[in-house]
């Protein structure tokens, strides 16, 4: 009986010397120390101590969004010309309101640095046909298109109130149609063929008349 008792007393002494020789690293100095469990249910066999893991768990990190700035359109530095506006229809019309169409070509010309070419004229009258006739020509057209805003005004059927207008341009009593007025962008009047004569009416002089003039 005494012999059995020192062999379960050994045994447990072993197993306690045995779980306490744990290495000690950088990682486990103060740190807690499992406590050790001894089982002795068979005298003389060997009991063994719980492994003590010293790994960090280590948890995966989600990745950050990341923001791409978003990328700016190039700035434009291109310059905008006015168009070309070539005239597409002529004629002197008694319905038309002529004052309306001074303000809008005399607005566009403030916009665009062209010229405001004003043709009071009358369809019974010789010289207005002709004209009438070279600013349908392809070349003509042209340079209106490039230079000027034209309006043609008629006085020979609406006679009244297209004298006044006429008559805020040029203050005489008498006039040789056709009378052609050039104003600059500023509204300053630059030409009256009422007081300095008409151009030749066909095409090559009153071509010349326009390049002339023109803005």
């Amino acid at each position: 009986m005494r012999q059995a008792i020192s062999v379960f007393t050994a045994a447990a002494t072993f197993v306690l010397a045995a779980g306490c020789a744990s290495p000690v690293t950088a990682s486990t100095v103060g740190a807690a120390q499992p406590s050790v469990s001894v089982t002795a249910s068979v005298a003389g066999a060997p009991t063994t101590a719980p492994a003590v893991s010293n790994a960090t768990t280590q948890h995966p990190t989600s990745p950050r969004a990341t923001k791409r700035p978003t990328a700016r359109p190039a700035a434009s530095h291109r310059t905008t010309q006015p168009a070309s506006s070539v005239p597409t229809s002529f004629g002197y019309s008694p319905s038309a309101n002529a004052q309306a169409q001074i303000d809008a070509a005399r607005a566009a010309a403030r916009a665009d640095g062209k010229e405001v070419l004003l043709d009071f004229g009358a369809t019974w009258c010789g010289n207005c046909v002709a004209m009438d006739e070279d600013f349908r020509t392809s070349q003509v057209r042209a340079v209106l298109g490039a230079s000027y805003h034209l309006v043609q005004i008629d006085i020979g059927d609406n006679v009244d109130a297209n004298m006044r207008i006429l008559g805020r341009y040029d203050a005489a009593s008498n006039f040789a149609l056709p009378v052609i007025i050039i104003l600059s962008p500023s509204g300053t009047i630059r030409v009256d063929t009422n007081k300095t004569g008409n151009p030749a009416f066909d095409q090559a002089g009153f071509l010349a008349f326009l390049k002339k003039w023109a803005a």
